[in-house]
């Protein structure tokens, strides 16, 4: 059990270095930023901190966390070399760049996402999830959840009815597009009332995810088969865009809504007024500003450095139990009042997760890209990249992570030596028990090829093309246009706004809903539906 009394809280990002002007093509100066899983963020920064004491030369290097995806992008940008993800590659960047491609060496350990409950009476203590799915590269594989059905039938408004597959279809909708179709289906709604069962409460307020940049919702994704989320787009950090509150670049377009909440001593998230479509916040006073079922979280906040304990501390810090969401298995290994639920009767111990077993298991990479330098073109050299000086220094501490026997480091000990400690401390696995050798088959750090991660349509985002409200928005998927707000192309390049809703779905407004039919809580359910 880990007692976290560390309040970086991003005060390292927090000095990012800023461009004031250079020479175009010179390189930004020191500290050199680095990007990459929040998950890694105590591991990648007690280790830098190790590695400077330990005499290396690495006195330039912070690390800001921001996600698995921005590390992806920063190595594609030329803008550092190394990359900490909670995710392998995705394919598209291996075909650019086949030398990236992870071998045993880039497994720093292993971890696996936990879906968090708080710990107190009659919570939910095992998800039952369909197992006849594919894994990402199109091999039958029990631990893959299957498509969600939507032919399957709801029982409607009884509590408890055992409608399957509740995790996917809150999440993503009856079909995991993410449409408002999907994600209003009374069969949608009918999940969230048995989830609400199963956890024995009386609704489920919010259930928060990581952003869209994190690696631990890509594994959500591709293990639930969730291809877009029901509230859009979570974008979190974006650009230079770190220390400011990226909760605020998460979209809030989910048809279940709840009360915009006081956040306290929390980051703000994202409130919208569902009849404009425009952000709100709870100070405001709008009867009309409300906050989706799911919410994104990006930041660390009140004293916690990253976004898994921010989302672990609020759900073990509302006391009625009625919110849940997942991230790195840190979040259960806090010594704080929550807890997560097996998966098909097996728990996300250190030997399921090792052999991989427990559903969600994933690797821990320390990405390379030793081909990356500053060559005189833009590159590292650009705004944001720290050019050679910054690969030096990364060398080094690529090497200092990684070395296989030590006959690179200064010290003589093998790579792992210095990381797994860290591993091991901060509530990971390392890969083996012990440093000195290099982990083999049936080890999840040695099932190689390691898959490559997926690719998601895009997620739905507000549509512009009709200056209408929250509701009338659009994604992209295969070069097609789609409208969020039907499922259905555009009319004469115009999404609609949301009307003509059945019976039992969710929604916001009597406009949304069929004729004859009103919008409210008529079953006393705690979600507003056309009935």
């Amino acid at each position: 059990m880990i007692s976290k009394t560390k309040t970086q809280a991003f005060v390292a990002a927090a000095a990012l270095a800023v461009w004031t002007g250079q020479a175009a093509g010179a390189p930004t100066p020191a500290p050199y930023h680095l990007r990459g899983s929040d998950t890694w963020f105590d591991v990648i920064t007690e280790a830098i901190s190790t590695a400077k004491a330990a005499g290396f030369a690495l006195a330039d290097l912070v690390y800001d966390g921001t996600g698995s995806g921005n590390a992806e992008t920063q190595m594609t940008n030329k803008l550092q070399s190394i990359g900490p993800m909670s995710r392998n590659f995705k394919a598209s960047v291996l075909v650019d760049h086949p030398t990236w491609t992870p071998t045993v060496q880039n497994a720093g350990g292993l971890d696996a996402p936990v879906w968090f409950t708080r710990s107190q009476a009659g919570r939910i203590t095992d998800l039952t999830l369909p197992i006849n799915g594919l894994d990402p590269g199109g091999v039958a594989n029990p631990k893959y959840a299957a498509k969600n059905d939507k032919a399957l039938a709801g029982n409607f408004g009884t509590p408890g009815s055992g409608y399957d597959q509740l995790l996917g279809i809150v999440l993503g909708g009856v079909d995991g597009s993410g449409t408002v179709p999907a994600c209003a289906d009374s069969r949608r709604v009918q999940a969230v009332v048995d989830l609400a069962a199963k956890m024995n409460v009386a609704t489920i307020s919010h259930i928060y995810r990581r952003d869209d940049n994190s690696g631990t919702t890509t594994t959500i994704q591709e293990k639930l088969q969730v291809p877009r989320f029901c509230n859009g787009y979570a974008r979190g950090v974006l650009g230079t865009q770190v220390g400011n509150n990226a909760n605020l670049n998460n979209q809030d377009f989910d048809p279940i809504r709840r009360p915009c909440p006081d956040e306290g001593l929390n980051n703000p998230t994202t409130c919208t007024d569902m009849t404009t479509g425009l952000s709100c916040k709870a100070a405001d006073n709008n009867p009309n500003c409300t906050q989706g079922l799911i919410v994104g979280i990006t930041l660390g906040e009140n004293g916690h450095s990253d976004a898994t304990e921010a989302i672990a501390y609020r759900v073990a810090n509302d006391l009625t139990g009625s919110t849940m969401g997942y991230a790195g298995r840190t979040g259960v290994k806090l010594g704080i009042n929550t807890t997560g639920p097996t998966i098909n009767t097996i728990g996300y111990t250190d030997t399921n997760i090792r052999l991989d077993q427990y559903m969600l298991s994933r690797v821990l990479y320390i990405q390379y890209g030793g081909d990356i330098k500053d060559d005189g073109t833009p590159g590292m050299g650009i705004p944001g990249g720290g050019g050679q000086p910054q690969v030096d220094q990364e060398k080094v501490f690529w090497n200092w992570l990684t070395d296989p026997d030590g006959s690179i480091n200064a010290d003589g000990a093998p790579g792992r030596c210095h990381l797994d400690p860290l591993m091991a401390k901060w509530g990971f696995l390392p890969c083996t028990a012990d440093c000195q050798n290099t982990p083999s088959a049936p080890n999840l750090c040695a099932k190689t090829p390691f898959f490559t991660a997926s690719s998601f349509p895009a997620q739905c985002g507000p549509y512009s093309g009709n200056g209408g409200p929250a509701w009338g928005y659009e994604a992209v998927a295969s070069g097609q246009a789609i409208c969020c707000s039907t499922g259905l192309a555009p009319v004469a390049g115009t999404c609609p706004a949301v009307g003509n809703l059945p019976a039992n779905s969710a929604c916001t407004a009597d406009s949304d809903c069929a004729q004859g039919l009103h919008c409210n809580d008529g079953f006393g359910i705690q979600i507003n539906v056309c009935n």
